[in-house]
């Protein structure tokens, strides 16, 4: 040995441990969710909302998110199909789409959208003579 002397080692508590895993993990999901790829959501999300919808609906271009209590939505390239019977085939087209959503809001299941914004937008709404109309959604499009 060298002759010095050393103070025994006091354990670490296992609360301040579940701690810093705890901090750790937070501090990993942080990253993860700054960093991630959203681009990599725009064929589930495309799938989803013509799913939903019934029309087909498609980010062309890139897609990505900005966290914070308002959730930025960028999308680049963006249609929306108009019913069949319509005369145009797309409802929207546009360059670019800006959507923010609130969070504690959504959270809750309500979607406060305080701001939507297109780039060079095009939209062709039509309403028929039997009350159709091109941009209600479902079954019964006359409401």
């Amino acid at each position: 040995m060298d002759g010095v002397a050393r103070a025994p080692r006091t354990p670490v508590p296992w609360g301040l441990k579940l701690l810093a895993a705890l901090a750790s993990l937070l501090v990993a999901l942080a990253l993860l969710l700054v960093f991630f790829p959203w681009d990599w959501l725009r064929g589930p999300l495309n799938r989803y909302v013509s799913e939903r919808t019934g029309r087909h609906f498609e980010i062309t271009r890139r897609l990505d998110v900005q966290l914070g209590s308002t959730v930025r939505v960028l999308a680049d390239g963006i249609t929306f199909a108009n019913p069949d019977w319509a005369r145009d085939p797309h409802m929207v087209k546009a360059r670019a789409a800006q959507i923010d959503v609130r969070l504690w809001p959504l959270l809750r299941g309500h979607v406060e959208l305080p701001l939507v914004t297109l780039t060079q937008p095009q939209l062709a709404l039509q309403i028929e003579p039997d009350g159709r109309r091109s941009w209600a959604l479902g079954r019964d499009t006359s409401n």
